[in-house]
């Protein structure tokens, strides 16, 4: 842990003039504390994944080229090589580091941005009805177990007043 702590304060120190704002100082810490835990998952081969990474690729540039500088330092100086997702954890752990009270508008903004854009495209894609068949089938798959399907799909039922049978929602159940 010592020496992870050496690298990412060496990174940390190498990157600071990219970084508009004060870091708190706890990130080193922090940082260090999450990468023995991602090692720990990496040779217990714990395959998790950062679904977020693409839109922390697209929000904070700066905080995940600095992961990835970082994923290379370790894979340099210690011979871990973790999967590129691990970077925008590294750049999570920055962005959580840097002053959010002073960035929050330009946060907010982005949010907006991305909701609208995000309620656009739904709405585009909602008028084909093989693609609302094909969201349908991964909402239903993501449920994975039949009885929790059974049970998100009374709910369901229940608050669209859709006035299915519950001989229909265990078919459904069956075959998902």
């Amino acid at each position: 842990m010592n020496l992870l702590y050496m690298h990412l304060l060496k990174l940390l120190i190498m990157e600071k003039s990219r970084i508009d704002f004060e870091l708190n100082p706890s990130l080193t810490f922090t940082l260090a504390d999450h990468i023995n835990f991602s090692i720990i998952r990496l040779e217990n081969k714990i395959d998790v994944t950062n679904p977020l990474t693409n839109d922390i690729k697209y929000l904070y540039k700066t905080e995940m080229e600095i992961g990835y500088k970082g994923l290379e330092i370790i894979k340099n100086e210690l011979g871990i090589d973790f999967p590129s997702c691990e970077a925008s954890s590294i750049a999570l752990h920055i962005k959580n580091a840097e002053g959010l009270e002073n960035d929050m508008p330009n946060t907010i903004e982005n949010e907006e941005f991305i909701s609208e854009e995000m309620i656009d495209l739904l709405e585009k894609m909602t008028q084909e009805e093989w693609l609302r068949h094909k969201i349908r089938c991964i909402i239903i798959k993501q449920w994975k177990k039949p009885m929790t399907i059974y049970r998100n799909l009374m709910k369901l039922n229940k608050i669209f007043k859709c006035k299915f049978s519950n001989e229909d929602i265990f078919k459904c159940q069956t075959q998902g």
